[in-house]
């Protein structure tokens, strides 16, 4: 450890401290180390399945994406996926989920509070962080793109996770796939730390997922099902379906399972997603657990807020063999209601395709 480095910080919003630690440094111009674990792979990603009526009434987009990038999720692409490399990075400060170095800062969390702490640092020798800022929002970047690195993390040293608190769930998600986090004190300093850019979806990434979906069929349920609509309700951020209840009982007619997973054990989720042929639910993060349990060469659907579009599922089904369909509701004051004719032809267009593939 540093020998010159205090043992107890005094954190102040002044001019000094942010020239000091808050500067523009990369992850690459700070590390002592690097290690390429799988280099960038070219994808081809094929047609979305929809009617060219969706588009038109889009209104709206998800959280940080762009009108654009989007637009041409909705087409045939061919894309760049980024490596996955371990940064080895030296005698880091360590605050509330922000890590500081000079002129460096690497946040895993949605606080951008920078300053505010005295007290003793907790020194520690050393770990791996595979963890992400936006996975500290939403359920579904936690489960899809945490849990991977974890994974990857447990075998590289003591994998380093967030310290905020996990619900039931998620712990249950944990345990299910062996991917143990150690919380970092919110005040510490630590010599020696690797750090995984882990976000670009390539073969190592696909691989783990692929592990992730057998691992969550397990015995959960060993017989193929017609298909199951992953209620939202109202949890998560706003975009409510005003006529839940009526996709429901058209899904129930077509012999699909229901299940809301916020209101469900993991082991009730399990069993009625698990091997299912068809997903279908309001894009949110709950469709997480239908991209694990959809069975290899399945479908998912999404009903899609037409204030809120976004198709962050959309290159994951691709990549491991899914196929991606989704319909754009129609907006209605407080929320948003799908045309259940329109709904109900593009099942059946779904079946019919997966019957011929």
């Amino acid at each position: 450890m540093n020998p010159t480095l205090p043992n107890k910080i005094w954190f102040l919003h002044s001019a000094k401290l942010r020239r000091l630690l808050f500067g523009n440094k990369s992850l690459s111009d700070v590390a002592s180390a690097l290690e390429v674990l799988w280099s960038a792979k070219n994808f081809f990603h094929p047609q979305p399945v929809y009617e060219n009526a969706d588009l038109s009434r889009i209104t709206g987009l998800g959280f940080g994406t762009t009108q654009a990038f989007e637009l041409e999720q909705t087409q045939p692409i061919r894309r760049i996926h980024q490596p996955t490399v371990a940064y080895t990075v030296r005698d880091l400060l360590h605050l509330n989920g922000i890590f500081y170095a000079t002129r460096f800062k690497h946040s895993v969390t949605l606080s951008q509070c920078q300053a505010l702490a005295w007290g003793r640092a907790t020194e520690i020798a050393g770990g791996v962080l595979g963890k992400f800022w936006i996975s500290a929002k939403f359920f579904g970047r936690w489960l899809l793109d945490d849990i991977p690195p974890a994974r990857l993390a447990r075998n590289r040293g003591l994998p380093f996770g967030s310290s905020r608190p996990l619900q039931p769930q998620q712990w249950q998600y944990l345990d299910l796939f062996d991917a143990p986090l150690i919380s970092l004190p919110n005040a510490a300093w630590v010599q020696t730390l690797e750090i995984l850019q882990d976000s670009g979806i390539n073969v190592l990434r696909i691989e783990r997922w692929r592990a992730m979906r057998r691992e969550f069929a397990g015995s959960a349920n060993a017989l193929p099902q017609a298909g199951v609509f992953l209620m939202r309700g109202s949890t998560g951020e706003q975009r409510l379906l005003f006529n839940e209840l009526q996709v429901a009982d058209l899904v129930t007619s077509k012999g699909f399972n229901v299940v809301n997973p916020g209101l469900a054990s993991l082991s009730e989720v399990r069993a009625a997603t698990a091997n299912t042929k068809l997903v279908v639910g309001v894009e949110g993060s709950q469709l997480s657990h239908g991209l694990l349990g959809v069975a290899d060469g399945g479908a998912m659907v999404l009903l899609q807020p037409p204030f809120r579009f976004n198709t962050a599922y959309r290159e994951r089904c691709d990549l491991l063999g899914i196929t991606y369909a989704f319909i754009v509701g129609h907006s209605v004051e407080g929320g948003f209601k799908v045309d259940l004719n329109a709904l109900g032809r593009l099942l059946d267009r779904l079946n019919k395709h997966l019957a011929l593939t």
